[in-house]
């Protein structure tokens, strides 16, 4: 008598079916509520990412792009102009003709390319101090997030402060990236008095950190009146007689939060 065969399933037999009998091992499987529940997923996603492409064009507009065009021509002649601005003899006023030139005619527009690279600057040229002295990379690592955050808040806090000033005094309605642009060149001029004091061994440190607040308060000053007399232009109710005053707070301003920085950092 012969043995009885005891059948084997093959747990990969669904594969090798037929095309109908596939479908219905799909359908037994199937869930209403799972499918409902994915395809709402899925349509979220799909909005998420519609979202994230308007966020990202909106980013990379020709509004914040025009902020990034220079050339090394102009980096060059702004840097002079931020290290000395005293000596620049040029026109800081607006005229018709200066709102018409490119960023790379006009030293006097702003820009978020130089803050961004003074900035980045500044931290890393810290870092490179720490590593020097022997300090460890986990510590490196946590002061650079460290002084990052800390120059972000301050930075922000002063443009609220600038924000304030201009609606105080005339209701003026300043660009918030003009803003952070004229108040934020502070960090090539700090990297510059970061480089020099390294170079001669902190023994003009005094001399060069008052040349450099005194330079930062006279560009603030004269970029903030350029702010103004364009609002001037715009809104003819407004009143110019305390456009000196409220240039020399923001000067003030500016002093104060970079002294709060190189005493941070």
């Amino acid at each position: 008598m012969k043995p009885e065969l005891i059948p084997i399933t093959d747990p990969l037999d669904f594969i090798m079916m037929p095309i109908d009998q596939n479908k219905s091992f799909q359908s037994r499987i199937g869930n209403p509520q799972f499918e409902e529940t994915a395809s709402n997923i899925g349509k979220k996603i799909a909005v998420f990412g519609r979202k994230y492409d308007n966020f990202i064009s909106s980013l990379f507009s020709s509004q914040y792009r025009y902020y990034f065009d220079v050339d090394n021509e102009y980096i060059k002649q702004k840097l002079i102009l931020l290290h000395a601005p005293i000596i620049y003899r040029g026109d800081w006023t607006l005229s018709n003709e200066t709102q018409n030139f490119l960023k790379t005619k006009n030293l006097q527009a702003p820009d978020l390319y130089l803050p961004l690279m003074g900035l980045i600057t500044l931290v890393l040229l810290q870092c490179l101090n720490i590593g020097i002295n022997n300090a460890t990379q986990q510590y490196i690592s946590i002061y650079m997030i460290n002084s990052f955050w800390k120059c972000l808040i301050i930075s922000f806090i002063e443009v609220i402060f600038m924000r304030i000033m201009f609606y105080l005094f005339g209701n003026l309605k300043v660009s918030i990236i003009d803003l952070i642009s004229i108040s934020n060149y502070r960090y090539c001029s700090l990297t510059t008095l970061f480089i020099f004091n390294l170079m001669t061994y902190h023994i003009f440190w005094t001399v060069g950190t008052i040349y450099i607040l005194l330079s930062q308060a006279v560009f603030v000053y004269k970029s903030s009146q350029i702010c103004i007399e364009q609002q001037i232009q715009t809104n003819q109710e407004c009143d110019n007689s305390l456009d000196p005053t409220l240039a020399l707070l923001l000067s003030l301003l500016q002093i104060t939060c970079s002294c709060l920085i190189l005493f941070i950092i």
